[in-house]
């Protein structure tokens, strides 16, 4: 189906892939696994033709058309999202209210395939979300009617890279059992994920990356074993983090940061907490998200942020990264700076 010999990608003057030289047939379902940062989506994007690269890459002619390739990835969501928040703005200054999408809008915007558009809502459980508006799509529903648009083009390979990311647990047991019966079904599947617990049953093939490099790959039962993961995921020294820009310290005093354990007792003098929410209101339109919400993070501490869809987690951190202009109207600190 698709061969690829030596491989590489450069992004700027940084190595990303090195050689990587791999081959796959149609009906095999292979997992793509490795540590954050191995070049799995890389990898993914130079094989969808998003970036240039080094070596060569066969196409079977099923798949010599990008459009019979379907790729899953949260940067889709990401662009959702943002249409989200900029029907937002408008209707904020703008007073106008502004229709948005609908689900079944989405999948097929020119209406040209409805029976089959049907079938396939029918197949992945989502008719109840077609004529809802796709801004109150929870992560888990815009997730669903991604892969539903990418079934109806038909395509010879679904890639989906890292799903699972952001669902809570019933959408990700719709997810698994939406990728089993896409397989069972005859499509040639591949699944990226740097989780074992996401790896279906189904799954045939596993290839590894570490450091952009090509660690293992074969059959599931010869390289989904015990050894194997605990050196492909074997975690290396962390190395120092900058945290010039989180310290009111003169950048060319490089005395100050001689050691991690220097900067992590200046950090916790200085600040109390890492992140703090005061009585914080988020609402869209009738609808509220967080209502009087106070948190609290201090350094050390590690989170689980769980619920269900819709219970306001992917807010919550939008409102960290500061891509929710919201978190401007409430009383919101990083670092001991609101």
């Amino acid at each position: 189906m698709i061969s690829l010999n030596n491989v590489s990608n450069h992004i700027w003057n940084k190595q990303i892939l090195k050689d990587i030289t791999w081959s796959t047939e149609f009906g095999q379902s292979w997992a793509i696994i490795g540590p954050n940062g191995a070049g799995k989506s890389i990898l993914m994007k130079v094989i969808l033709g998003q970036l240039p690269y080094f070596g060569t890459i066969k196409r079977h002619k099923k798949i010599s058309s990008f459009e019979k390739i379907g790729n899953i990835s949260f940067e889709q969501q990401k662009l959702i999202a943002v249409q989200a928040i900029k029907r937002d703005w408008y209707e904020d200054f703008s007073g106008k209210e502004e229709k948005f999408l609908t689900g079944s809008e989405f999948i097929d915007p020119e209406a040209l395939n409805p029976r089959k558009l049907k079938k396939i809502a029918k197949q992945l459980n989502i008719l109840a979300i077609l004529d809802k508006s796709i801004s109150k799509f929870s992560n888990g529903e815009v997730r669903k009617i991604l892969i539903a648009k990418a079934l109806l083009a038909d395509p010879k390979l679904l890639i989906l890279d890292e799903p699972f990311d952001g669902l809570d647990v019933s959408s990700s047991k719709w997810l698994k059992k939406t990728i089993t019966q896409l397989i069972k079904s005859g499509l040639t599947l591949w699944l990226v994920s740097h989780r074992f617990d996401e790896i279906v049953p189904e799954i045939t093939h596993i290839l590894c990356l570490k450091s952009g490099e090509v660690f293992a790959k074969g059959t599931r039962s010869k390289i989904l074993t015990s050894k194997t993961m605990k050196i492909l995921f074997r975690k290396k020294n962390l190395e120092l983090f900058n945290y010039i820009d989180l310290l009111d310290t003169n950048v060319n005093d490089k005395k100050i940061f001689k050691t991690k354990s220097t900067i992590d007792a200046q950090i916790t003098s200085k600040y109390n907490s890492i992140i703090e929410m005061v009585n914080v209101n988020i609402r869209y339109g009738n609808k509220i998200v967080l209502k009087d919400f106070n948190w609290k993070v201090k350094k050390g501490e590690n989170w689980k942020i769980i619920g269900p869809n819709g219970a306001g987690k992917s807010t919550l951190i939008s409102l960290i990264y500061g891509e929710n202009l919201k978190v401007y109207s409430n009383e919101i600190y990083l670092f001991g700076m609101r």
